[in-house]
């Protein structure tokens, strides 16, 4: 039988910067088929370079400040235990200290915080597929709020969806079995397509779903296939 489908990208992204600024070098041209994990796009690294360095520098005065809290906690501590200060001088140490920790892990994470954006100053391809046209030139700003940069589609594999009547799924996939006796994807037959000029594709394909209700409308029965 033959039924009028619709062919579907497995996989359809929009490209979008996570981080703000000026796009600095294109690697692919439009319409190139590229690999997962290929560089595609990079964003001004310089200032994220900066971020990560004032970080990094935060987080080495703090953890210094930190070693100096900790020798006057241990201090204090053995004055008090010996009687020579007050509970209250103690207190004010160990809460200091306790302070001077909370500044690092806010140093270190601002350092993960920094590596993060750098990284995502390079737009990679996160599965192969064919880019489309790129929307942005080197020089210009892009950014989360600025619109995607390309669009990626995967073409291998691809969906084709289409529509059979109920007569035709009874005809095709459960023949004179009865309904309990249909396996999985075993005993559902393969597919093919013919292009619109006329032509077989060259790569035969499989029922991957069948919808289990029927469109009260049209009668028909939605099944999607992959090749």
């Amino acid at each position: 039988a033959r039924f009028v489908g619709r062919v579907q990208a497995v996989d359809d992204v929009n490209l979008i910067a996570r981080v703000s600024g000026f796009l600095a070098s294109k690697n692919v041209e439009d319409g190139a088929t590229v690999d997962s994990g290929q560089l595609l796009f990079t964003i001004e690294r310089a200032p994220y370079e900066a971020t990560l360095a004032s970080a990094k520098a935060d987080a080495a005065r703090a953890q210094a400040d930190a070693a100096l809290k900790a020798a006057d906690l241990e201090r204090d501590k053995d004055l008090f235990d010996k009687g020579h200060v007050s509970q209250a001088k103690y207190q004010a140490t160990l809460a200091a200290r306790e302070q001077a920790d909370a500044v690092v892990a806010a140093a270190n994470a601002a350092i993960t915080q920094a590596e993060l954006n750098l990284g995502y100053t390079d737009v990679a391809a996160p599965f192969a597929g064919q880019i489309g046209k790129t929307n942005f030139s080197v020089g210009d700003v892009v950014g989360p709020s600025a619109g995607p940069i390309a669009r990626l589609v995967r073409t291998d594999p691809m969906y084709v969806n289409f529509a059979i009547s109920e007569k035709d799924y009874l005809d095709a996939v459960r023949g004179e079995r009865p309904a309990e006796a249909v396996g999985d994807k075993a005993d559902l037959p393969g597919i093919h397509i013919i292009l619109p000029n006329g032509k077989r594709y060259e790569q035969d394909g499989e029922i991957v779903v069948i919808d289990d209700v029927v469109d009260p409308k049209a009668g028909t029965i939605s099944v999607r296939g992959r090749l």
